[in-house]
């Protein structure tokens, strides 16, 4: 589904293209957002020399790049919030080559915290598309306010493996419960034993001797 057959992901498909098109990483690597729908995400990245190995295939630091960025703006399409990498389990199939690598990622399960999305990268050798990678992701969903904290200058869409510590890190401790008027606390509680019990007296006043 497209932005004109959903015309409610219309200004979220807007917001999402010029948040990604303020990615500095984005234009560094010269990677471009191809297609958008809602819950689904696809990334493609032409071959150049500067994105290679040393033996002529695409660096996996691409290939990981292409899934932490796809599957985190998958997420963000399903109600518009803002979202953040936690987590992301990847497995290379086999070597990377080609002219071009092409990334989709679409949404297993949203959530309002959380959302689980599923990418597979592609390389396209002569025309036809090669299996090469394929990745299970745990997208953060951000509220307004967690939002600001991760990034007061300016909200958006952000990938950032370490941005969850930092948002959760600035939580207030919890307060102590108030203990109520008039009962005493556990120390006091603990003073107050029984008596010990006295071993019973003779006549003249001594005590019993102890048996054993």
């Amino acid at each position: 589904m497209n932005a004109n057959n959903d015309p409610e992901f219309a200004p979220i498909a807007t917001r999402i293209r010029d948040n990604v098109g303020r990615q500095g990483f984005m234009t560094h690597i010269g990677a471009e957002l191809s297609e958008l729908t809602r819950g689904t995400c696809t990334l493609a990245v032409d071959r150049r020399p500067e994105l290679l190995q040393q033996h002529g295939l695409f660096h996996g630091g691409v290939t990981a790049f292409l899934v932490d960025n796809a599957t985190t703006i998958a997420a963000a399409t399903s109600r518009g919030q803002s979202a953040l990498t936690a987590e992301y389990k990847l497995n290379l199939l086999s070597p990377a080559v080609g002219e071009r690598l092409i990334c989709r990622a679409r949404v297993i399960k949203p959530g309002r915290q959380v959302a689980v999305v599923a990418a597979d990268v592609f390389c396209v050798i002569d025309g036809k598309e090669k299996h090469t990678a394929t990745a299970l992701a745990s997208i953060a969903m951000l509220d307004e306010k967690a939002e600001s904290q991760a990034r007061p200058e300016r909200a958006g869409l952000e990938t950032h493996h370490s941005a969850i510590g930092r948002v959760t890190s600035r939580s207030k401790r919890a307060p102590a419960p108030r203990r109520r008027a008039g009962l005493p606390d556990r120390r006091t509680r603990r003073r107050r034993r029984a008596p010990r019990r006295r071993r019973p007296g003779l006549p003249d006043g001594s005590r019993c001797p102890r048996r054993g």
